[in-house]
């Protein structure tokens, strides 16, 4: 585990689910992977499908959707896909 999440109690976000849009690279991904790690079940929202389902298979934890947050139809189908929401990260 990083040195930064090591802070934190382990699984402090066990049994939460959280949206990360953007989490297909750089900081949307870090912080989809670092609270994958803490426990939460993880779904990233981007429009790099290649990214996105790299990162999906990085982590037991991390689940990826196609969604273009500009677009309306994308998030309503992303809607129904994540079931209740406890962390929103945008």
């Amino acid at each position: 585990m990083n040195s930064y999440i090591s802070c934190f109690k382990e699984n402090i976000f066990k049994g939460k689910t959280a949206v990360v849009t953007g989490g297909a690279s750089g900081i949307g991904r870090a912080t989809a992977v670092a609270l994958a790690s803490l426990g939460a079940e993880v779904y990233i929202l981007d429009v790099n499908d290649d990214a996105g389902e790299r990162v999906a298979k990085s982590h037991s934890n991390i689940r990826y959707i196609h969604a273009d947050v500009s677009n309306l139809d994308d998030l309503t189908s992303a809607r129904t896909k994540t079931g209740k929401v406890n962390i929103l990260i945008n």
